[in-house]
């Protein structure tokens, strides 16, 4: 990864959601504490199904993506309670993978409406970290897309 900023190592900085999961019009909300981010990503190839036997094939243009989100849990906090009850409900958010603040001009990163498909608590105490695993909403509004943020 290239420097980006002030000395830090990475392209992703901050991490924003969206509660309603309309990207179309967000009212983008920072996710603090955020540990780690990865970024997994598979173009051309998915899954079909071929006498009802999943086979991988390629599928020209067809991406797949996902992030995975390492916060510190802290119950209480209405950002982590957002997040779980997102998961709990199989509620689409909004989700923005920035380069810096979501409403600064020239910021770059992804957005999508997504769903939350794993939570991998650490443990039962405060303070422990929980991986969120989120990937783009098949039946999203708005397509996913990355994005460079004109004010």
């Amino acid at each position: 990864m290239a420097l980006s900023g002030a000395g830090e190592v990475g392209f992703i900085e901050e991490i924003y959601y969206d509660a309603d999961g309309d990207i179309a019009s967000p009212t983008w909300v920072l996710i603090p504490g955020v540990q780690d981010v990865q970024e997994s990503a598979t173009k051309n190839v998915a899954e079909i199904a071929e006498r009802n036997v999943p086979e991988i094939g390629v599928v020209p243009t067809h991406t797949s993506r996902e992030f995975t989100i390492t916060i510190t849990k802290k119950n209480g906090n209405t950002n982590y309670d957002a997040l779980k009850a997102a998961f709990e409900d199989n509620t689409r958010i909004g989700i923005a993978a920035m380069t810096g603040p979501v409403a600064t001009a020239g910021e770059k990163g992804f957005q999508a409406e997504a769903f939350i498909v794993g939570w991998d608590n650490d443990g039962a105490h405060e303070g422990n970290s929980v991986s969120i695993t989120i990937r783009p909403a098949a039946n999203a509004t708005t397509a996913a897309d990355f994005v460079t943020i004109s004010v």
